[in-house]
């Protein structure tokens, strides 16, 4: 990172097979989102190599690799718009049926019709008028939405109780069918 010597990540090595699921668990500072933002492509890597499907991800279009994933910051951004709305920014056009199976496979359906106005219902700037647990499930709904063949969950489950994690992981788990591997080869450094 700017103004640091030492590397963000060293000596790092990390392939994901298509059809699985990675789970990285450390303590804070220790690269997990930095890895997540390397295949992003927010940042490029100093040395080492990031490959998607085998191809290094600087040669993948921008447009085209960003279509591929799917990805859920810590803090989900909403908008000053209907939840609906919310969920629907990842695929213009969807259907309000779409928009409702995103929102089951995310575990907040349930939440969502019991707002005033259920999917119309308004959430203000940043989801002011939602929980952290429903903003964070709105903005899976939406990454599900998208159905990219990578998700990358950046600790996106932090502020939903343990039976809902369970719930939406499953999910996962039965429908995530990843088309393109995703890897993270070679000693990868960023300072």
């Amino acid at each position: 990172y700017p103004g640091t010597t030492a590397a963000a990540l060293d000596d790092v090595s990390i392939e994901i097979p298509t059809g699985s699921t990675l789970g990285l668990v450390g303590p804070t500072g220790a690269g997990k989102s930095t890895l997540i933002r390397l295949m992003l492509r927010q940042w490029m890597p100093q040395s080492g190599s990031l490959l998607w499907g085998g191809v290094p991800l600087a040669d993948v279009a921008l447009e085209t690799l960003r279509a591929g994933m799917a990805w859920v910051p810590q803090e989900p951004i909403l908008f000053s718009a209907s939840v609906a709305e919310n969920i629907a920014l990842a695929k213009p056009g969807a259907t309000r049926d779409e928009i409702v199976a995103a929102a089951r496979h995310a575990a907040v359906d349930d939440d969502i019709r019991r707002l005033p106005q259920g999917y119309d219902t308004l959430v203000g700037e940043r989801g002011i008028t939602l929980s952290g647990g429903q903003r964070q499930r709105i903005a899976i709904a939406r990454a599900l939405l998208t159905d990219a063949p990578v998700l990358l969950l950046d600790d996106a489950l932090s502020a939903v109780d343990t039976a809902t994690q369970h719930r939406i992981l499953g999910h996962l788990r039965a429908q995530r069918n990843p088309t393109m591997p995703l890897r993270f080869v070679g000693a990868s450094s960023l300072r």
